[in-house]
Parts: structure tokens; C-alpha cells; sequence
């Protein structure tokens, strides 16, 4: 079994949100999200890591990078802050009966953009398998929306009617994150015949068909400038 595996649920370990007292379940993930810029942002300074047994625990921590954006600088605090490179810290002794122990983690930004998902697993030094983590996922700047989520947060119907004569219309919905977006129809060839800008997130489009002459064109749907979706239209007047 490999050294930092983690069970469902810690004999041993709990993690709560400071003020509130709420439990963090197991492998939760918390989503925060940050404005573009330089600064070193407290990512969590309100997590607490309690003993629920009853004797003294030693316990250590390890970060993993599920995903993480180039740039990025990434820091821990478990009683000492360690720097960006070390992975593993510990181990505190937590007393028996519920005595706690605060944890933080600092994330620098760097004036890039993206998402990193880190994950942090507290575990007994000398029973890792005892053990609980949760993550998080930093989304900078606040409204920033990756590739993968553009492509994994859309509709898009097929035209109807298809043939088409006068007009084809469609159903369409993406993310409000997105900043722009169109329909465009091209020929087989890729030469654009027109491009609709679309200026709701969700709704129905209609192409005007009548002065586009017969043939089969394709149909794209376009998020930020990238084709996310393309389909056949036959326009037979």
C-alpha cells in the first residue's frame, strides 16, 4: 500500500472551518477564485485539523498538484511555512480529546491565469493510512474560464428545419462566463458565408437562408473565439 493512500473516512483526524465550526468532508473541494494580479493571496486561513482520539498523534501533511497553472507559486504553513518546493511537512502532536491545530496555504498568482487544483492530506506519521484530505481549486482571475469548461459547459442543438430554404433555426446555452460568441456558416471549403453574434448566454438563433445558395455548409458554434461545436446544414430552396 503505498505511503500516502488515504482511507474513506480518518479514525483519528477531522477538519472543520474556523468560526463556524463546519466539518469538511472527506476529499472536498473548496472553489475560490481570485482577481489578476501579483499578490500573495491567503487561500485558507480558517481550516482547523482536530484529534478525535484519545492519545497524542504526530501529523504530517503532504500537497499534491492534481493541476496546476504554469506560473504559479504555492506555499504551505503547518505550525512552520515551508517554501514552494517541499511537498510534505511535520509532523505537530496533536494532544488527545479534540485539541486542534490551524493550517494555511498561500498561493501567488503571478499576473497569469488559469486554474490549479492542489490537494493537501493530513496523515499520522506513523499510521499514513489514518488519514484525511481535502482541495482546492483556484480560479484566477475570478472570471476566468478554461478551455475545458468552455467545452464541457454547452448546448447546441441541431438546425431545424435541415434542409433549410428560407430560414434555420437552433437552441443554444453556454457558460455567463463566456466573453463572446457567434454562430458562423461556411462552406465545405471553410470560406465564412456569415457570422451571428449571439448576446445572451442561452436562447434560440435563426439563420436567414434565403440568399445563400443551395449546397451543404457547416454550421459552428464559436466561444471565445475557439469552435466548440460544428455541425451540417443543407440549405435546398
Amino acid at each position: 500500500m503505498s505511503l500516502f493512500s488515504f482511507t474513506s473516512f480518518s479514525q483519528s483526524l477531522t477538519l472543520k472551518k474556523n468560526f463556524t465550526n463546519t466539518p469538511i468532508a472527506n476529499d472536498d473541494t473548496i472553489t475560490l477564485r481570485y482577481p489578476l494580479s501579483s499578490g500573495i493571496f491567503n487561500a485558507w486561513d480558517s481550516l482547523i485539523v482536530g484529534n478525535i482520539s484519545n492519545k497524542t498523534i504526530p501529523v504530517m501533511v503532504k500537497k499534491t498538484y492534481r493541476k496546476i497553472a504554469p506560473g504559479i507559486i504555492h506555499t504551505m504553513c503547518w505550525d512552520v511555512c515551508v517554501d514552494s518546493l517541499t511537498f510534505v511537512a511535520g509532523p505537530l502532536f496533536l494532544l488527545g480529546n479534540n485539541d486542534t491545530l490551524g493550517f494555511t496555504s498561500d498561493y501567488d498568482v503571478q499576473n497569469v491565469t488559469g486554474v490549479s487544483i492542489i490537494r493537501f492530506t493530513f496523515y499520522l506519521q506513523n499510521n499514513p493510512t489514518d488519514s484525511i484530505c481535502f482541495n482546492i481549486k483556484y480560479i484566477h482571475p475570478e472570471n476566468y474560464i478554461g478551455i475545458n469548461e468552455i467545452n464541457n459547459n454547452y448546448l447546441f442543438s441541431n438546425v431545424y428545419p435541415n434542409p433549410a430554404s428560407n430560414f434555420a433555426t437552433f437552441n443554444y446555452s453556454f457558460s455567463a462566463n463566456v466573453n463572446h460568441a457567434n454562430i458562423v456558416v461556411a462552406d465545405l471549403l471553410g470560406k465564412e458565408i456569415l457570422s451571428i453574434p449571439l448576446s445572451n448566454n442561452e436562447g434560440k438563433a435563426t439563420i436567414n437562408t434565403k440568399n445563400i445558395a443551395n449546397g451543404i455548409y457547416v454550421y459552428s458554434l464559436q466561444l471565445n473565439g475557439r469552435n466548440v461545436n460544428t455541425k451540417k446544414l443543407i440549405i435546398n430552396h
